[in-house]
């Protein structure tokens, strides 16, 4: 079982990749994609905002960090998916289809969910129109941004079923030592989890709430629980946890926000990581 810690510094990177994605003129129809291991292929929908340009988009896959599992491993581009078409053009106003294949070679644990990310690269204009003549020019000497955005890519194995709360409850625990929380995940599933909320909370919670952030919650941004691992995450002296559980919002296959309580225990002593799984 291996040790995933979070601290404050290692989000960094991913708030800037959601500034970048909110500037995207292409948006894909969800944020992550599951890939079932009897399919041949899965898809994914790519819609041009732009009301009047042609966008390039060129995709591509890659392998997720396994200590900080919420960005890709930097330089990875793995051999593992093809997307196809690699490149193509996207008019405006419409969509585009990218199929995602497994290579048939490729092998992958089938007692657990893997991540991958897909990387969707806009390719800029090389001309714009002169709102003035109405005219297209060249903008070769201005300065161009390639806007990428990243989404999840989950390979689910046939033996592994959609989350269900009320069972996938069962398999998570949580213990606090002092100012650090580990949360222990022994399902096979991989969780999305995009706040933690003490039971306090629980009546006046909405996910409107969640949605809108109304409410802080114990983490400063979402973290991967990924299967058979314990994930560290700092926990402030003042969170008054006083109850015997907390309450885990996570993203579903849907990109919907559910909720499933998780029961605590406490230790006096400082945390010492102990491998629980092979």
């Amino acid at each position: 079982m291996k040790l995933i810690k979070y601290g404050y510094e290692s989000f960094i990177f991913i708030i800037a990749l959601i500034v970048i994605s909110s500037n995207a003129h292409l948006s894909p129809e969800s944020t992550r994609v599951i890939f079932h291991q009897n399919n041949e292929f899965e898809t994914i929908r790519i819609h041009n905002n732009s009301a009047n340009e042609v966008y390039g988009l060129e995709a591509w896959t890659e392998s997720s960090n396994s200590d900080e599992p919420e960005n890709s491993l930097k330089n990875s581009v793995n051999n593992k998916f093809v997307i196809s078409p690699k490149f193509t053009l996207d008019s405006p106003g419409e969509d585009v289809v990218l199929h995602i294949t497994k290579l048939p070679d490729v092998k992958l644990p089938e007692d657990r969910e893997s991540l991958f990310y897909i990387t969707l690269q806009e390719v800029p204009q090389r001309s714009v129109v002169n709102q003035l003549t109405g005219r297209k020019q060249n903008i070769q000497n201005a300065l161009q941004l390639a806007i990428r955005t990243k989404i999840k890519l989950i390979y689910r194995p046939e033996k592994i079923k959609q989350i269900n709360p009320e069972e996938i409850k069962k398999q998570f625990s949580a213990t606090i030592y002092n100012d650090t929380m580990v949360i222990t995940n022994t399902s096979s599933s991989l969780i999305n989890a995009i706040n933690l909320y003490p039971q306090s909370q629980l009546k006046k919670l909405l996910f409107d709430d969640v949605l809108k952030k109304r409410y802080q919650g114990l983490l400063n941004t979402p973290v991967i629980l990924k299967p058979f691992s314990n994930t560290v995450i700092p926990v402030e002296k003042n969170s008054h946890i006083n109850s015997d559980k907390i309450h885990l919002a996570y993203i579903n296959d849907n990109g919907k926000i559910n909720l499933f309580s998780v029961r605590i225990k406490k230790e006096k002593q400082s945390f010492v990581f102990k491998p629980m799984f092979k």
